[in-house]
């Protein structure tokens, strides 16, 4: 069921292109010139998720104190994101609906709301891709030799937003990642590195200085 609901995400863009019966006559096309026509614009599979910019009801960028629903789950990843989940009973929207079927985890990146991740499995799975086509509609699919045996994968890819829908071993998760938010981090720890390079060298030179007399 969920594969037939990712295979309708990505039918338009995987539809082969049926060739076009020559015509004898006077539209032949070996009796006229060629014509070209211009070629139609690549589809812009992120167009809804920049749009979006988050969750319905939340924006990437937005402070922790308008999330007044979520607890701390009481750790922080190696990339600096901080985790949270909704009160029991206290999340929102359709995802609110739907809490005894569809897991979320919220992160935060220097206090704003910077990533989104919501999971289901078994036979919940083809909810979450429903909603997920519904919010960001056709989708570009991962190719295979990037992903393990057995599973698929949809994105959508913005200029502000990626999204990802993925399926495989009896899970499908969304992922929301605010690329404001990693590209704000990546500056972040530019920065300090080179600081830190910084200091080192000031150090080395401190400490190879001749010794006064």
């Amino acid at each position: 069921m969920l594969k037939a609901l990712l295979l309708l995400a990505l039918l338009p863009a995987s539809l082969a292109t049926v060739p076009r019966p020559r015509s004898a006559g006077l539209c032949a096309a070996d009796s006229s010139p060629a014509q070209t026509r211009p070629r139609p614009r690549p589809h812009n599979y992120g167009a809804r998720a920049d749009s979006l910019n988050g969750i319905p009801g939340h924006a990437f960028g937005e402070p922790r104190s308008s999330f007044p629903q979520l607890e701390a789950k009481g750790y922080q990843d190696l990339d600096g994101y901080t985790y949270y989940d909704a009160k029991e009973g206290q999340e929102t929207g359709w995802f609110g609906k739907n809490a005894g079927h569809v897991r979320t985890t919220y992160r935060f990146y220097q206090d704003k709301f910077a990533s989104f991740d919501a999971s289901a499995q078994g036979t919940d799975r083809p909810l979450l891709a429903e909603e997920a086509m519904y919010l960001f509609g056709k989708g570009l699919p991962e190719p295979p030799k990037n992903l393990a045996y057995g599973e698929a994968a949809v994105n959508w890819e913005g200029q502000r937003v990626r999204a990802t829908l993925s399926d495989g071993h009896n899970e499908c998760r969304l992922i929301i990642r605010s690329k404001l938010a990693a590209t704000q981090k990546a500056a972040t720890e530019a920065a300090q590195k080179k600081a830190e390079a910084a200091a080192r060298a000031a150090k080395l030179r401190a400490d190879n200085a001749p010794a006064a007399h």
